[in-house]
């Protein structure tokens, strides 16, 4: 009634809750009723005023799919938004034609009735909580503590309970970040050059199904064996770069000189990849943004799987591993339980703070995320790959990737370090030349 329409979603916040229509609108959301009856009330005076000729074609349009175009129509009353007593009987009526045991294709008027005082239907008398009753702050903490619960019932101490986080987690961290599409990919070559050694190659890295653009420096030693190293900076592909921004840094050079390709990027909002000024992304007055685009850190979670998908694909391909430096250790650590192409995964935790939410607010962004179980859920999702975490300084608490990679059997593949880990110390665990 009064709702579906292209034009306007939803006026406050508890219809536009984030990730509820990215890549999709309320006329897909109201087309999934079919084949079942549904009618479709408008009017003149408010967003459903092109429903006739907008809405209600399209929606018909999904019906005829089904061969169900008699359970679907619509009414537009010439009012302002309402549900008015028109507007009731024509869905009284709807409701009498479809209900199984006495379909009748009769109008049906409305009965005299008499409405009820507003003070009559409170749960409250004079909006006075009863001794005891939770407020506003006392049931979003409940609701928090009761998430946590649920999420430490699923702590991995065993293989069984390592299952059914899979099963129950997963899905919840994949809605999260809204990876509902898998990379399709597609290159955009700018150049290559003999570097002696190796060939430099500049591209952009383009995905079909979600419209994202990677630029990229690729580096193919010609000693190559086969392996394939994603590099992922906060600062940008040019950060896998030396001082003089020209050639290879430490551990680019390293994996180059042990016969690896090595790939930088650019993740969304990074480097060639920057949001300009101005763009929406970054307006602050815009309403209910998240409900229609995703975070940017989910956005780089997704560059991330596109850039391997990429890698892995390659002709003769053996090995695909993945390598986060900086603020991109947390994103790489996201996207790792995503991607059957990752070998060894290398996460800087650049000691965040697991155990507050100003540090996901501030660093890590995306909506739902710690309904999902966070960092916690990715750790765990992540066993039983070969994973070395580094740099936690006593505030990243890895204690779901030891208690998953305990259940798994396969303690040896995981690694968790409270230091830095240098540049060289990191390429030799990545073992490439094994």
């Amino acid at each position: 009634v009064n709702m579906i329409s292209v034009s306007m979603q939803g006026g406050c916040g508890c219809e536009n809750m984030p990730n509820l229509r990215i890549d999709t609108n309320n006329v897909e959301l109201g087309a999934l009723m079919a084949p079942r009856p549904m009618i479709m009330i408008a009017a003149t005076g408010d967003w459903t005023k092109d429903t006739p000729k907008a809405e209600y074609p399209a929606t018909r349009h999904i019906y005829s799919l089904f061969g169900a175009t008699d359970k679907v129509t619509s009414v537009q009353m010439d009012a302002g938004h309402n549900y008015n007593k028109d507007s009731r009987e024509a869905v009284y009526s709807w409701f009498a034609r479809h209900l199984p045991k006495k379909p009748s294709s009769k109008p049906v008027k409305e009965q005299p009735f008499e409405v009820e005082k507003p003070e009559d239907l409170r749960v409250f008398p004079d909006d006075k909580r009863p001794e005891g009753a939770l407020d506003k702050d006392g049931i979003v903490n409940m609701l928090i503590e009761r998430s946590k619960a649920q999420l430490e019932e699923c702590r991995p101490v065993d293989r069984g309970i390592l299952n059914r986080l899979r099963k129950s987690y997963e899905p919840a961290l994949r809605h999260a970040l809204a990876l509902y599409a898998k990379p399709s990919v597609q290159v955009d070559l700018r150049g290559e050059e003999d570097r002696g050694g190796y060939k430099l190659t500049r591209l952009v890295i383009k995905d079909v199904s979600r419209g994202a653009q990677i630029p990229a420096l690729l580096f193919i030693p010609n000693n190559e064996q086969g392996n394939a190293v994603l590099m992922v900076n906060r600062a940008g592909k040019l950060a896998c770069l030396d001082r003089s921004g020209e050639n290879p840094g430490a551990l680019a050079s390293y994996l180059i000189d042990k016969g690896c390709s090595v790939l930088a990027i650019d993740c969304f909002g990074i480097g060639e990849n920057g949001a300009p000024e101005g763009a929406r992304r970054l307006e602050p007055k815009l309403k209910f943004f998240e409900t229609f685009n995703r975070a940017d850190t989910a956005e780089r979670v997704y560059d991330i799987l596109v850039a391997l998908e990429y890698l892995a694909s390659g002709p003769g391909s053996k090995s695909t591993h993945l390598v986060g430096i900086g603020e991109a250790g947390l994103w790489s650590l996201l996207a790792r339980p995503f991607s059957s192409r990752v070998s060894r995964t290398i996460v800087d935790a650049v000691g965040f703070d697991t155990s507050n939410d100003e540090s996901y607010l501030k660093q890590l962004y995306v909506p739902c995320l710690r309904r999902a179980g966070d960092l916690s859920t990715a750790m765990a999702l992540s066993a039983p790959g070969d994973l070395l975490i580094h740099n936690t300084q006593g505030t990243f608490d890895a204690s779901w990737a030891k208690d998953a990679y305990a259940a798994a059997g396969k303690s040896d593949r995981l690694r968790v370090l409270e230091g830095k880990t240098s540049d060289i110390e990191l390429a030799r665990w990545l073992a490439i030349e094994n």
